[in-house]
């Protein structure tokens, strides 16, 4: 983790952390590639951690670039966070690179890049950048989400396994 400058949605300077990630996946590019753009695999691949549910009306199958998405957030399954948006920026499948610009009352700023690369035809290289910023809570936040995408990658291997 290191500390980094964001601006946030009002243009305003915050001191925020930048977290990354990375683990090898046994599965060749073009399946991650597929399940990642299936909301359903978030849902997935994030419990028993956190817990994503339509804020208004059903969830959504799969991801749409320069989409907004909100959904309610629950940590650990059972703590209520409140809405948590998600607005997907980019999806680029020749670079198999998704970024995410991501908010909730708690955490102002939270940008999600996710990279997928080819190790050879039977693993890939996994990575989860993200930065944000949480006013006093960042460090902490900093911290839980260092676990967080840990717990993700591992369950990503499971996924993958079935």
């Amino acid at each position: 983790m290191r500390t980094i400058q964001l601006i946030d949605r009002k243009g305003k300077i915050r001191k925020g952390r930048k977290v990354v990630v990375t683990t090898t996946l046994n599965s060749n590019i073009h399946e991650v590639w597929q399940r990642i753009q299936n909301v359903g695999t978030l849902v997935k691949i994030c419990k028993p951690m956190a817990r994503f549910t339509p804020y208004n009306g059903e969830m959504p199958t799969s991801w749409g670039i320069d989409r907004s998405y909100d959904f309610n957030l629950y940590f650990h399954c059972i703590l209520p966070v409140g809405k948590h948006t998600i607005r997907i920026e980019g999806m680029n499948e020749q670079t198999h690179e998704i970024q995410s610009r991501e908010y909730n009352t708690l955490v102002p700023i939270w940008n999600h890049l996710i990279k997928i690369e080819s190790v050879d035809g039977k693993s890939v290289r996994y990575t989860d950048e993200i930065e944000l910023y949480a006013g006093v809570l960042t460090g902490f936040v900093a911290w839980w989400s260092s676990h967080f995408y840990r717990h993700r990658q591992k369950r990503w291997a499971v996924i993958l396994r079935k």
